[in-house]
């Protein structure tokens, strides 16, 4: 009877097991710092020393524009508090060696034009690489993160889908000539790209785009939030509108991006908007009249994490959408779409499951860094994706 027992213990054991879904580790999780992403509010503002290196594979700052065809240097100068940065992740680095840093070069729409001209000719190029690398390696950065999200839009030309590619290809090669010369560890080369399908279409020569970057960073988030647009999630990993991440990702991929080289971006902030009145409150169906957003802007409808906590605590209801795999909460006649730790397993689970690289938090800054408000200790939200990235079984 006993043995019958124990043997009835091990089966059991055997076919839960069996039942669990092992999978490996995600290979990175990028964390995004953008000092100046939105105006801090005490007691939240945030500093280099707010930064937990262990929750971080890889530490992007947003930082540096062009002047010309050069990188803008004199503004990095010009802020105090990017130098302070630089030094505290110098720092962080030493006691933590495996972590890579790099500074993103670029911005939205006004440097679309920038780059444009800049990468017309092999000169601008030139003159752009060795303005950069040296600046790069002073400022004890790891590799570069390229932010020239809308070629041939904003100022750029039909050319720029040609010139993007043969401005990472003179990169990547000139990045290998300065290894081989100085010894040093090759620089990273990663791009900050669209999540919308027309956009990589006209700007980006996916196949070729692949053979020369390291990683790319792919902005999933204000799927939805226009004004007079309907009510949807911020970052809806399924939809039934095709405006979802599931989606973004195939795109990528059938064009010729490697999987294991995207990174899929969550956000840490909430988007909220409101309808006329409650009783037009459809997800899906209800047009947002107010406080909503454009895709670039970080004003009127964000709202921090550690804002989101306060907002819920105000009363309510929260919801679950099966779709889109994610929260959202009504009050009277607003809607916020937020992530939490059950839509960060959900989206983790599915990159895990189809083999892509990893995971971008941004921002740093966004985030319940002091674990003030949610009740949950700081990163709340930064501390779920890092133990769903490590979870061994599902």
């Amino acid at each position: 009877m006993f043995h019958r027992q124990i043997l009835w213990i091990v089966a059991t054991f055997l076919l839960r097991i069996s039942d669990q879904r092992r999978l490996s580790a995600c290979r990175r999780y990028v964390c995004y710092i953008e000092p100046k992403m939105l105006a801090p509010r005490t007691p939240y503002i945030f500093s280099p020393h707010h930064v937990d290196p262990d929750l971080c594979s890889h530490i992007i700052v947003y930082a540096v524009g062009l002047d010309g065809n050069k990188i803008n240097i004199a503004s990095w100068h010009a802020d105090k508090g990017l130098a302070k940065l630089s030094e505290h992740l110098k720092d962080l680095k030493l006691k933590k060696p495996k972590l890579k840093t790099l500074l993103t070069v670029g911005g939205e729409k006004p440097h679309s034009a920038l780059f444009s001209k800049m990468a017309a000719t092999g000169t601008g190029r030139g003159e752009f690489i060795n303005s950069l690398i040296p600046f790069v390696r002073e400022q004890g950065f790891d590799g570069v993160d390229l932010y020239w999200i809308f070629p041939t839009l904003h100022g750029g030309g039909p050319a720029d889908k040609v010139t993007y590619v043969d401005l990472i290809k003179d990169m990547a090669t000139e990045f290998e000539n300065e290894q081989l010369s100085s010894g040093r560890k090759k620089l990273m080369l990663s791009a900050w790209v669209p999540r919308t399908s027309y956009i990589v279409d006209w700007g980006y020569n996916v196949t070729e785009f692949a053979r020369y970057v390291d990683m790319i960073n792919i902005g999933t988030f204000v799927y939805n939030g226009l004004v007079n647009s309907p009510i949807g999630h911020s970052s809806p990993l399924d939809s039934n509108d095709g405006k979802n991440i599931k989606q973004t990702l195939r795109h990528w991929v059938d064009r010729g991006m490697p999987r294991p080289k995207i990174n899929v971006a969550i956000p840490a902030f909430g988007l909220r908007g409101y309808t006329k009145s409650s009783s037009d409150m459809k997800l899906g169906e209800s047009i947002m009249t107010g406080e909503a957003v454009t895709y670039n802007s970080r004003g009127q409808g964000i709202l921090t994490y550690y804002q989101v906590c306060l907002l819920l605590k105000q009363g309510g209801s929260v919801h679950w959408d099966s779709i889109a795999q994610a929260p959202y909460h009504i009050k009277d006649n607003y809607f916020l779409s937020y992530e939490n730790e059950q839509s960060i397993k959900e989206k983790v689970l599915f990159l895990r499951e189809n083999n892509y690289g990893g995971v971008i938090f941004r921002s740093l800054s966004e985030d319940d860094y002091l674990g003030l408000n949610c009740g949950t200790g700081t990163y709340p939200l930064l501390r779920a994706i890092k133990k769903q990235c490590l979870t061994r079984d599902y």
